[in-house]
């Protein structure tokens, strides 16, 4: 948009008509929504010759010719041709272009040199708008939105409905920004109107000014309708205080989280009316009502959650209330996949960070996910993201090193692990936690396999490892994808780690015993403690169990695939590895 613009025409031997316009100070009149433009031609150009004869001079502006003439002049540089003023007509919108034109003979008496030009002018503000009428109970505030067209101008609301109005003073929202109206409490007198019915349709107008004054209306008033109910006038008063409820620190004492949260109902003040007792209240939250103590579950929902109150009395009138809580929205915390990446990298690596079965390093390229829960634009909630290792079958340390503190501004990190160094012939279990200041947390566990080996004997041959090196005395640990060609006459079961109690439950490789083939399974198993136990469970086609071994170890039969196993004590903590062997019976 312009307030000035220019053009110049062809010319002749350097000498040519130079058109320019511009917007005089206060040419712009808002109510009759036109601009006025001063513009001159005027000659241009330095030329052979001092001046030029010239003639059939012609100015068009906007399709009108301001300018005409036949009359030949001696044109020289700076030569005003002619000048004056018009004034556009801006459209309903306030917009306004115009294009403007230029011609002449120069040195000919035939038209020779032209040009033209097109702008768009600076809008004018024009009327407003009613986005939106907010429905109502019949003594509350209205809520009236709209976008004023410009800072200074003023606004009037009448409401109305049926023979009842009321037009509020000149509003002055000092913004062009979406602005809404909450001044007016629209009064129970207007019920007066819908004796009928408890709603009734009432009608917003909305009368824009030029002035703070209110003095000079444009164009004609928007409307909008919304709906107001009248309340029970014979009901009960209801005053009903919200609170939030939760365990969590001062931090978020005072507000509403999702998920963290509950939301409590105080009806302290209320009252019946006209000698009514009130006899129950409840209050609803998300569509679920709750009675005394009037205390929510677990707030679902975040944003703008509605909460109504409802007291009735001795008459069985009942008056609502209904108030809106600002739940902010809570996700628990989550160890996540770098900006961009599909998913997490725990692994080794070399020195440089290059992924390597080899590596002896680690290499951690993750980030956190977690809820600001930011209110009044301060946040209230901060995120560490930590990690623990052990070598495959330790105890990991109870704490975690962090990788990214809670004061860190960024939420990912890419990072050789210092102070990490992972032996090329163990595996390792590697955690990444995350925690937050409301105490919620996650974790994801890794593996790290050793290094890539095609076939590796432990040094007392008793462990056999293959696409990896070997870390377990009576192990046939496989590292790769592995299919057998041929049909398997054993299974393997990991060690049970066992905490106070004598009860082995083994879970066998089929699913339940089929009574009715003729097959038996036996298991055989030791423990590694202070006294071994080692053994012999057989269990025939009818599913029953037996047990040679040890002393004071009793077995029960297979029931949904599962072998219990009494043992002497409950000193046991680690089970060696069990192996089944099926055989055929004819």
């Amino acid at each position: 948009m312009a307030n000035s613009g220019s053009f110049n025409t062809t010319g002749y031997q350097g000498r040519y008509l130079q058109f320019a316009w511009s917007i005089p100070d206060g040419g712009q009149d808002i109510s009759g929504n036109k601009t006025k433009i001063n513009w001159t031609l005027k000659g241009a150009g330095q030329a052979e010759s001092g001046y030029y004869l010239s003639g059939n001079f012609k100015v068009v502006i906007d399709g009108t010719v301001v300018f005409q003439s036949a009359t030949r002049i001696q044109l020289r540089n700076g030569t005003v041709v002619a000048s004056g003023s018009v004034t556009l007509s801006h459209g309903s919108d306030g917009a306004k272009s115009f294009s403007a034109s230029a011609e002449a003979g120069i040195y000919n008496v035939a038209v020779n040199c032209s040009g033209s030009g097109s702008w768009a002018l600076p809008s004018i503000a024009r009327a407003s708008a009613i986005d939106s009428a907010a429905n109502i109970t019949l003594g509350n505030m209205c809520s009236v939105r709209w976008t004023p067209k410009h800072k200074d101008f003023g606004y009037k609301l009448r409401f109305s409905l049926g023979s009842w109005n009321y037009t509020t003073g000149v509003i002055v929202p000092n913004t062009t920004g979406a602005y809404t109206y909450a001044g007016y409490t629209v009064p129970l007198e207007a019920a007066n109107q819908i004796p009928s019915s408890k709603t009734g349709t009432m009608t917003v107008a909305l009368y824009s000014y030029t002035d703070s004054n209110g003095t000079t209306q444009i164009g004609s008033a928007s409307t909008k309708t919304f709906t107001v109910t009248v309340p029970n006038s014979a009901g009960p008063k209801v005053a009903m205080t919200l609170s939030p409820v939760s365990s969590l620190g001062t931090a978020f004492a005072s507000l509403y989280i999702q998920r963290l949260s509950k939301v409590k109902a105080s009806f302290s003040g209320s009252a019946g009316q006209y000698g009514a007792t009130i006899k129950s209240y409840a209050f609803v939250v998300g569509g679920v009502r709750y009675a005394s103590p009037y205390q929510s579950n677990w707030l679902s929902l975040s944003g703008q959650v509605e909460v109504k109150g409802l007291a009735t009395d001795s008459r069985g009138y009942s008056t609502e209330v209904t108030q809106y809580i600002t739940v902010i929205p809570y996700d628990s915390p989550a160890v996540v996949p770098y900006t961009g990446d599909k998913k997490i990298v725990c692994a080794r690596c070399l020195s440089n960070g290059t992924l390597s079965r080899s590596g002896t390093y680690l290499k951690i390229r993750a980030g956190r996910s977690f809820s600001k829960v930011s209110t009044g634009g301060v946040q209230k909630n901060f995120c560490m993201l930590g990690y623990r290792y052990v070598v495959s079958g330790g105890t990991l340390p109870s704490t975690y090193t962090s990788l990214i503190a809670k004061t860190d501004t960024a939420d990912v990190i890419d990072i050789v692990v210092p102070n990490v160094t992972l032996a090329l012939t163990s595996s390792y279990t590697v955690q990444l936690y995350v925690v937050d200041d409301t105490g919620e947390s996650s974790t994801l566990t890794f593996a790290i396999p050793t290094e890539t080996v095609t076939l590796h004997l432990k040094k007392n041959g008793k462990g056999v490892g293959i696409g990896k090196y070997a870390e377990e005395d009576e192990l046939f640990d496989v590292g790769w994808n592995t299919t057998f060609r041929k049909s398997i006459n054993g299974c393997y079961f990991k060690r049970i780690a066992v905490e106070n109690t004598n009860i082995l439950r083994i879970q066998t490789m089929w699913p339940a015993f089929d009574t009715g083939a003729t097959r038996q399974t036996i298991f055989i198993f030791g423990v590694a403690n202070v006294v071994p136990v080692h053994g012999m469970v057989t269990v025939n086609k009818a599913g029953e169990a037996s047990w040679s071994g040890t002393e004071n170890v009793t077995v029960a039969g297979v029931t949904g695939g599962i072998v219990e196993i009494t043992l002497p004590t409950t000193a046991w903590d680690v089970f060696m590895a069990i192996s089944a062997k099926l055989i055929e019976i004819a």
